[in-house]
């Protein structure tokens, strides 16, 4: 779409000191800055001039980080006494920056400061955008243009907690943790109301301005962050100090045990230490913690830290689908020359391509592949992922299936629009459950869909249905399946319970307990959830559960996985042990429901394999298709023959009994899959 400046473009972008389209020999170039001359409540007035970098850098500027809004809809500012239409979202940040204490200073905003109507001139800047946002003296992110009284609240106590931190009852061994016994804290969690956790407050989870991709990047790249919404503000490196406090071992030690620290009210201490849950899972603040921290290691691996980028913003949007690489280019070296003239198909294509060739194991970057290849506009190959439409894999991160592959199972070859890859086949699809959602009459509650989706899940994995399940299965001496060297119950167990890093991008070399204490019990609650009225009245455990200690339900449960267990465990008593576990730590629940893949997202379905293997993997997976491990893959992946040789890449997937490279003793034949 042509810019709505395109008229006034090139009277108002004229000759500079240095070339913007491109830089000098000694690698100079300019940029252009603004500064806003009207008075607040005036029409926005600006004059626009343009400096070498260096200078504009040794001056000092500010950069504004905002999501443009609807194109389409613009407001008339004047800039150097030519009219310029600017979106509504501009136009609102541009109005708070003439109100601010900062208004004289130089400003840098990207749909003025870079001609939109010259694409040569936008190509370098882009490329540029990793020095301009690095070097400015802040980056100034306006989250909104109006602010809940929640937003605010949130933000005076990241505030005051942050102060806080350099009182030294905050700090070493033992903190007493005294400013957190003052009557401040408790007001200031209770005008925030019910909330879940700190990070996920409306501010911070609900605003457009997360969900784009340059956003992203303005917020990591920047030396001092300030995020600004209405009349209250927070720096990202003061949540990043909380977020270091939160992680030390003192704090996390007391934030794990969940226990309440002597003399500080326990609705404070819930909301602080909420942060530690927060920082372990998805949330757009961690995002942007964790990649400042992994851009500066001096020794990063590239192909690691972009594939982090690259599931980091997988949920992101930009309005042009170019973007969602050349956004990441300020943090990281994306090996492509940044030109907007160039198909989207090409541009995804190369850098799918640079990636598989600087890499040993391809599952970081086929963790975002899922059946919204098949239907992609831009038509890239099945191994190479649509970036606009890929979400994240919710996959465990100790995986090691090509662990003891051979030499020659390992090589990745890229022929144009051809990944050539070897490997076993090791099954083929038999059966798969179909996403079902809730039935109609339902609660419509969060938690209730959750079970409805775990007892619907764990009844096609155990082939039977829950009663059965519960009566039967669970309770009986476990039987290990010469296949797989574990029970159904363990099998299903890990599939439930694997604790997610990787779709954070974080792979980790040696693999990690899988099965939680909260596992059994968030499994027996959702199979309840679906019994019979007649079945559920029989397993009355209301009396039986308030006379169960917590201990004793733990010591019965753990039974339920003992290989040495000859018993037949009583039916009342297992499921009054996983109602008093169930119920006693709502905070491990959260956990359950926040790494089981099949609650975490609709996307994926679990599945059986004709010689009765269970796993997972995404929506797209079809009866028929081949489960490979690849010499140069640490995750099995679903296969769709496509020709003689050839293949389509469908998914990555899990397969209980194929974890650990144990497909590589087998015996059999290496094939060549060469997917396109």
């Amino acid at each position: 779409m042509a810019s709505p400046n395109f008229k006034i473009a090139a009277q108002l972008y004229g000759p500079i000191p240095l070339p913007i389209s491109s830089q000098t020999e000694d690698g100079s170039f300019s940029i252009r800055l603004l500064s806003v001359t009207s008075s607040p409540g005036e029409p926005i007035t600006c004059r626009l001039w343009a400096d070498p970098f260096d200078k504009a850098a040794t001056t000092g500027y500010y950069a504004l980080s905002y999501v443009w809004g609807d194109a389409s809809i613009t407001e008339e500012i004047t800039v150097n006494g030519l009219p310029f239409q600017a979106t509504k979202n501009l136009v609102l940040a541009l109005k708070w920056f003439s109100k601010s204490e900062i208004c004289s200073r130089p400003l840098w905003v990207d749909a003025i400061c870079i001609n939109q109507c010259n694409v040569p001139e936008r190509n370098d800047q882009v490329r540029f955008m990793g020095s301009i946002y690095s070097s400015c003296r802040e980056a100034l992110c306006i989250l909104g243009s109006e602010a809940e009284e929640h937003d605010g609240r949130v933000f005076r106590l990241l505030n005051s907690l942050c102060r806080d931190l350099e009182h030294p009852d905050m700090q070493g061994e033992n903190p007493s943790l005294t400013p957190l016994k003052d009557k401040s804290y408790a007001d200031m969690v209770d005008s925030l109301g019910e909330i879940f956790t700190l990070l996920r407050t409306p501010v911070f989870y609900e605003r457009v301005y997360w969900s784009r991709v340059w956003t992203f990047q303005e917020t990591v790249l920047s030396p001092k962050t300030l995020f600004i919404i209405g009349d209250h503000s927070c720096y990202v490196q003061d949540i990043e100090k909380i977020a270091n406090w939160i992680w030390s071992k003192n704090i996390s030690s007391i934030a794990q045990s969940k226990a309440v620290p002597e003399g500080v009210e326990a609705k404070v201490w819930k909301t602080v230490s909420s942060v530690f849950l927060d920082l372990e899972t998805d949330t757009w603040i961690t995002d942007i913690i964790i990649t400042r921290k992994l851009s500066k290691l001096p020794n990063r691996d590239r192909f690691e830290l972009l594939s982090s980028l690259v599931v980091r913003t997988a949920v992101r949007d930009s309005f042009d689908p170019r973007d969602k690489l050349y956004g990441l280019a300020g943090i990281a070296d994306i090996g492509l020359k940044i030109d907007y003239d160039a198909p989207v198909a090409e541009v995804y294509t190369s850098f799918a391509a640079n990636m598989a060739r600087m890499t040993h194991d391809l599952a970081p970057m086929f963790i975002t592949i899922s059946d919204a290849q098949s239907s992609s506009e831009f038509k890239v190959p099945s191994w190479v992922p649509d970036y606009v439409r890929h979400k994240n894999y919710p996959l465990g991160n100790y995986h090691h299936a090509n662990r003891g592959a051979p030499t020659a199972a390992r090589s990745i070859i890229v022929d144009g629009r051809v990944l050539q890859v070897r490997g076993i086949v090791m099954d083929v699809v038999e059966e798969v459950q179909a996403y079902r959602p809730m039935p109609p009459g339902q609660s419509k509650l969060y938690e209730s869909w959750q079970r409805y989706r775990i007892s619907s899940v764990a009844q096609f994995l155990f082939d039977e249905d829950a009663e059965a399940t519960l009566t039967t299965t669970l309770c009986e001496p476990p039987r290990k399946d010469p296949r797989t060297g574990i029970s159904i119950v363990e099998a299903v167990l890990r599939l439930f319970s694997e604790e997610s890093t990787a779709r954070r991008g974080v792979f980790s070399s040696e693999p990690k307990s899988v099965i939680r204490p909260e596992s059994i019990p968030f499994l027996a609650d959702g199979l309840m959830s679906v019994t019979s009225e007649e079945f559920s009245a029989r397993q009355d455990v209301g009396s039986r559960q308030r006379d169960m200690t917590l201990d004793k339900a733990k010591e019965i449960l753990r039974y339920v996985l003992d290989e040495k267990r000859t018993e037949t465990l009583d039916q009342l008593e297992f499921i009054t042990a996983a109602r008093v576990v169930f119920n006693a730590q709502h905070w491990d629940r959260q956990w359950e429901m926040e790494d089981n893949p099949f609650v975490r997202t609709a996307n994926v379905v679990p599945f059986r394999t004709r010689n009765g293997y269970i796993g997972y993997g995404m929506v797209g997976v079809s009866r028929g298709d081949i489960v490979a491990v690849l010499g140069s893959c640490s995750l099995p992946v679903h296969l769709e023959r496509a020709g003689e040789g050839e293949y389509k890449l469908v998914s990555l997937c899990h397969v209980i009994g194929a974890r650990m490279g144990e497909v590589w003793g087998w015996g059999r034949e290496i094939e060549d899959f060469r997917l396109i």
